[in-house]
């Protein structure tokens, strides 16, 4: 695992998604966090693998990362991270797209235990393995489109392939090196896949290898999470061959005084070396579990997390904040708040604070036209309610806002409002006096009579008493 970025780089861009700087690292692939942008403003944070620039142009690597998306896209699990998408740069290199889960590695998280000497509660350990057990076990049942069993075994369940997410979710991820019934890329079973600490006996000797490899794999998973230390080691992977072959396993309670002893039993049947010792399914390995300890629940292991990894999960969430923040070229800006709720300036519980941004021409329909049309309708009912307070007066920018108590907000179903008030007729024309309006006659009638087109000469009404 890589260091937590301080902050995001300026992203690059491949069609849809924009990559930021790595969040992990492994011995293949880094992580990026990534962006995908769609249309009319939709943005999601997540995940991008990139395969290592010695790997990137390697065809065996390339298909491995597509067998990945392919075997993992089947996988359909709340404890397994799913694939979203591949991308092809120009550069003829690969990216796969995952769900962004924050969380940490199981790698991670027993380190710091290590490093504190703090062991980890056991209910905590029995959730854990159950999440990772039941994602494993979705995986060995997964089908083709027709129905027919993929026979996936991924091969490499370890720590760093086990990812518990801050909301108390194990999930299993990385299945690169799984093996399975529609892999485009042909693996033979001597081929060494996997970590070698964490290999089943029958995966070293070159045998057949099904779910009952990745049982093994989480029993060495199980017994260091209770002792928080390495079960197989050595100073070379011969070493450390040989005593996953022929050398002795301890019980966990030996090892870890704290560990209760019915433990014992349940990670000698999850290690037994023949394969018919062992639990058949992942499934029945989880069952086995909760039967000695109740799993705790996702809520506690969440805050199992934060109590452990706390502080590296809150840089991180600061630079996915910033990431999911920041203005991408081509989406609209952010909707400024449009209401505001007992502000002091306003002398009304609801009134409109700032204009409507300018949009894209192009974005005619947006989240903001809705809120502006909700909010003046709101604001229409209230004002103009019996009892509601009278617009308040424009104020000079120069102006300090006046400090007062807001009103009592307005109730959400306001009575219609009442009717405006009769308008008053206008008053009548002053009375003109009766000697001007003698003289405005008089001059009316000079001469009292008029010419018509015909030459005829006719009085004018109201001169006959002049």
């Amino acid at each position: 695992m890589g260091p937590v970025p301080q902050f995001p780089f300026p992203g690059r861009t491949f069609g849809r998604y924009v990559m930021y700087d790595e969040i992990a690292a492994g011995g293949m692939a880094t992580v990026h966090l990534g962006r995908l942008r769609g249309e009319r403003g939709f943005a999601r944070t997540v995940a991008i693998k990139r395969l290592h620039s010695q790997y990137a142009r390697d065809p065996d690597f390339v298909s491995m990362l597509v067998d990945e998306a392919r075997i993992a896209a089947r996988v359909k699990h709340p404890n397994v991270v799913p694939p979203l998408d591949i991308i092809a740069t120009e550069a003829e290199e690969l990216l796969l797209v995952m769900e962004y889960v924050h969380g940490e590695v199981l790698a991670r998280l027993l380190g710091i235990c290590v490093r504190r000497g703090e062991a980890v509660p056991p209910e905590i350990v029995v959730a854990i393995m159950v999440g990772a057990l039941s994602g494993l076990h979705a995986a060995h049942e997964a089908t083709s489109d027709h129905g027919e069993p993929l026979e996936i075994v991924h091969r490499d369940v370890s720590p760093p392939n086990i990812l518990v997410g801050a909301d108390g979710v194990a999930r299993v991820l990385d299945f690169g090196v799984a093996k399975a019934g529609m892999r485009a890329t042909i693996t033979h079973d001597g081929s060494t896949k996997g970590k070698i600490s964490y290999m089943s006996p029958e995966q070293l000797r070159g045998g057949v290898v099904d779910r009952r490899t990745d049982v093994f794999a989480a029993g060495v998973v199980l017994w260091e999470m209770l002792t928080l230390r390495r079960l197989f080691t050595g100073d070379s992977p011969g070493q450390v061959s040989q005593k996953i072959v022929h050398g002795p396993i301890p019980p966990p309670s030996i090892i870890g005084p704290s560990v209760h002893p019915s433990f014992d039993p349940v990670v000698e049947r999850a290690l037994s070396r023949p394969l018919q010792g062992r639990f058949a399914t992942a499934l029945e390995f989880a069952t086995a579990l909760e039967s000695v300890v109740p799993p705790a629940s996702p809520r506690q292991v969440g805050q199992w997390v934060a109590r452990v990894a706390g502080d590296r999960l809150a840089k991180r969430a600061q630079v996915v904040a910033r990431v999911e923040s920041s203005v991408e070229e081509g989406t609209p800006p952010s909707i400024p708040s449009l209401l505001a709720v007992g502000s002091q300036s306003s002398p009304h519980p609801l009134v409109l604070t700032r204009p409507l941004p300018a949009f894209n021409r192009r974005r005619t329909i947006t989240a903001a036209s809705g809120i502006s049309a909700l909010g003046l309708l709101v604001w229409a009912v209230i004002a103009f309610a019996p009892g509601a307070r009278q617009p308040p007066r424009a104020v000079p920018r120069a102006a300090a806002p006046v400090q007062a108590t807001p009103p009592p907000p307005a109730p959400i179903i306001a009575p219609l409002p009442a009717p405006p008030p009769a308008a008053e007729p206008p008053p009548p024309p002053a009375p003109v006096h009766r000697y001007k309006a003698r003289a405005i006659a008089k001059r009316d009638c000079d001469p009292p009579y008029a010419v018509d087109a015909r030459g005829i000469r006719r009085i004018k009404p109201g001169c006959l008493a002049q």
